[in-house]
């Protein structure tokens, strides 16, 4: 008979296990490439953009020989301010996403910051805290997805 294997199916498991941690962190790099790429897009859009107001304006101040110019610098400006929309709008809700996955724990930090924000001189009082709705309501995934305890009141956590 063959010599046992030393370890077994756990090694296949491990390999896979490896495999899911390469795939994610190929996955972040991937995803934070293309959020540099559409950085750098969105400047080069917003240089273009300024290079044809500026354009524009000279053509505005000379005689109507330019208007041609102008009106092709015009329709080529609103395709750029069309593309930086689109472009802010897609970096926008991907940073919303990116928010709405974020660990529980950073939503409720989140949730906290945004009640303190909105008291005067940034301070409230913990029952304050704990009696707000949105950090009720993390601290509550919190407890639910036993990251805290049921027996550790939220004062206790806030501190």
């Amino acid at each position: 008979p063959p010599p046992p294997a030393v370890n077994g199916p756990r090694a296949s498991h491990g390999s896979a296990q490896r495999s899911l941690i390469e795939e994610w962190k190929a996955r972040e790099v991937e995803e934070a490439q293309k959020k540099a790429f559409q950085e750098v897009q969105l400047k080069a859009l917003e240089n273009e953009q300024v290079q044809l107001k500026k354009r524009i304006e000279f053509c505005s101040q000379q005689d109507s020989r330019w208007w041609p110019e102008r009106s092709a610098a015009m329709t080529r400006l609103a395709v750029v301010d069309q593309q930086v929309q689109a472009l802010t709008i897609a970096c926008e809700e991907a940073k919303e996403a990116e928010q709405l996955q974020g660990d529980k724990y950073r939503r409720f930090c989140q949730a906290l910051s945004a009640l303190l924000r909105g008291c005067p001189n940034r301070t409230c009082l913990l029952v304050q805290a704990a009696m707000d709705t949105d950090v009720k309501r993390e601290y509550m995934e919190l407890v639910l997805s036993r990251i805290v305890r049921k027996s550790t009141p939220m004062p206790e956590l806030i501190r």
